[in-house]
């Protein structure tokens, strides 16, 4: 399709003029500092995003091996999505009221889950 592929390319040299124009804000005054900063933080976010995608690929394992009837954590993709918009604050304690496991466990893995994301 010619029209998705124009779209691809727009979007990458839409990238590549942000790139450019961060690049060139080096230089002024006010924003150089502040681009400077960012830069510096850069080891600590990969960090972060290291540690908090190994907690979330835990944590959809186990929702999926524990409570695969529910459709949100029926597979792992699912249950990816479902666990990163509960760290975002989309969680539904009611979710997993009605699995086999009980309604205190899947309580307890979704309360264990945010604390480990405040944490983090």
């Amino acid at each position: 399709n010619d029209e998705a592929l124009l779209d691809s390319l727009y979007s990458i040299a839409a990238a590549c003029l942000w790139v450019k124009i961060l690049y060139m804000f080096r230089l002024t005054r006010f924003l150089g500092p502040l681009l400077k900063m960012l830069a510096m933080m850069m080891w600590d976010i990969l960090i972060f995003m290291f540690l908090f995608i190994i907690i979330l690929v835990i944590y959809a394992t186990i929702g999926t091996l524990m409570f695969y009837s529910v459709v949100n954590y029926s597979d792992f993709w699912s249950a990816m999505v479902t666990l990163f918009g509960s760290a975002l604050g989309g969680f539904d304690l009611t979710l997993l009221n009605n699995t086999n496991k009980g309604k205190r466990v899947g309580e307890a893995y979704i309360i264990s889950f945010l604390i480990l994301c405040f944490i983090l």
